[in-house]
């Protein structure tokens, strides 16, 4: 990438969010923000293949997503993945060294992306070169110029046309706003620079062959010691899961619901750590393979009572985005244990990097999609209408992705569900800040 397109992609992105997004919701403003950061790795990139492409397809879908979704939790992790693939792209990693750092390969460069951002235009500002940029970069600039000039003037002049300007437009130009701009000028002007560097510098070492740190036999014993373990683990779950409430009763003492909520975290970490038990063990004879087959076998077991005892909990204490997260997490790491599984059935695991990363990938994309606060609303009401329970507190700090599920409630319910959203919607939203959600949610108030 030329000094001279780095500068434009660098600048105009992070210039044009500095003056829009300050004190605006999240909306199309920053979709279309993170949507030129994409842009920026795609340009910077010298090389093109399928699995860049398919990075970026994805980085672009998880970066449109705060223009579909209110929700600040939802368009957060989607903006993180998407930079995060992007980054994946740019790099074009093949193994899990160069995977690893790929995707950190933006947070490494942040700091020397923008500094390297700062020095170039240090330079061409030094060796007067705007007369280098071109016709349209010339053009834009003397545009912005004209705008900052008269649109004041005609917003002071004229109350009506101030208003459709505030109504399209929504900028708060106070000067309390300075320090906001500040922050997100340097945000995006360093996301810029570190995808350009680290499509420059891509992450291609090589993971090269492991020096075991056991024998056949040491593994082969303690594989077959934890296979054992969690075939008995397995065997008491399959009891437990079956054999309902009285069964839990006479051998632990407590409820459905207190035994469900006594595990699945746990459940949750016992897979995690799996995972890092297959990564380090040795897997070069039929016997190891074997046990480790086995062990994956038996661990989505273990993450199916995991996905069963948290269902349990959620039907006696209801559904919260952490809970709905748990839920993600559980299907994500069944999902790896079954690549692993197909890994050791082809004999062959090179491709299995960028499987993961496609799952991961693909995974968000339906995460943001399933619009997470507006399930979280309709099975908190499709319980309170099976038991009469519902939390009202939680409800109202649901995002307004929630709103269209929150007004079948009975009226009264419904009135106090909804208040704190009806008065966040009074606000204009103004082009930045334009969503999906927000439209959806401001409809479903008028019925």
């Amino acid at each position: 990438m030329s000094r001279r397109t780095f500068l434009l992609a660098g600048l105009v992105p992070a210039g044009l969010a500095a003056a829009t997004l300050a004190g605006r919701p999240v909306g199309l403003g920053v979709a279309l923000t993170a949507l030129a950061l994409v842009g920026i790795a795609v340009r910077a990139t010298p090389t093109r293949d399928a699995w860049r492409s398919f990075c970026w397809v994805a980085a672009a879908g998880l970066a449109l997503m705060p223009a579909l979704r209110t929700a600040g939790w939802v368009a957060a992790l989607s903006l993180l993945a998407a930079v995060v693939l992007a980054s994946l792209g740019a790099a074009g990693a093949r193994n899990w060294r160069a995977v690893a750092a790929g995707a950190v390969g933006w947070l490494r460069n942040l700091v020397p992306g923008l500094v390297v951002l700062a020095a170039a235009s240090l330079r061409a500002a030094g060796e007067r070169r705007l007369g280098r940029l071109g016709p349209a970069a010339r053009g834009a600039a003397l545009a912005a110029l004209l705008l900052a000039i008269f649109v004041p003037l005609f917003v002071t002049a004229d109350a009506a046309f101030a208003e459709i300007v505030d109504d399209a437009f929504a900028w708060d130009l106070s000067v309390d706003r300075t320090a906001d701009r500040v922050a997100i000028f340097i945000l995006v002007a360093g996301l810029a620079g570190a995808l350009a560097l680290t499509a420059a510098t891509p992450a291609t070492a090589a993971s090269g062959p492991r020096t075991p740190l056991l024998g056949r036999t040491e593994w082969r014993i303690a594989l077959s010691v934890l296979d054992a373990l969690f075939a008995a683990f397995v065997v008491l779950q399959l009891a437990a899961l079956f054999g309902g409430d009285e069964h839990v009763l006479r051998t632990a003492g407590l409820t459905y619901a207190e035994y469900a909520r006594e595990g699945f975290a746990q459940l949750m970490a016992v897979a995690a750590l799996t995972l890092a038990v297959i990564a380090l063990a040795r897997r070069d004879d039929r016997v190891l393979r074997v046990l480790l087959g086995l062990l994956c076998a038996l661990t989505l077991v273990v993450l199916a009572s995991a996905l069963k005892r948290l269902g349990l909990y959620e039907e006696a204490f209801g559904f919260t985005r952490l809970r709905l997260l748990a839920h993600g997490g559980i299907l994500w790491l069944a999902g790896l244990f079954v690549l692993v599984l197909a890994a050791g059935a082809a004999r062959s695991a090179t491709w299995l990097p960028r499987a993961t990363v496609a799952l991961s990938a693909l995974l968000g994309l339906a995460f943001g999609l399933s619009n997470p606060d507006a399930r979280i609303a309709e099975h908190n009401i499709a319980r309170y209408e099976r038991t009469g329970e519902i939390d009202l507190h939680h409800l109202a700090h649901l995002s307004p992705d929630a709103a269209p599920a929150l007004a079948r409630l009975p009226a009264p319910l419904a009135q106090r569900a909804l208040g704190p959203t009806r008065a966040e919607l009074r606000r204009s939203d103004g082009l930045a800040g334009t969503s999906v959600g927000r439209a959806r949610a401001r409809t479903a108030l008028r019925r």
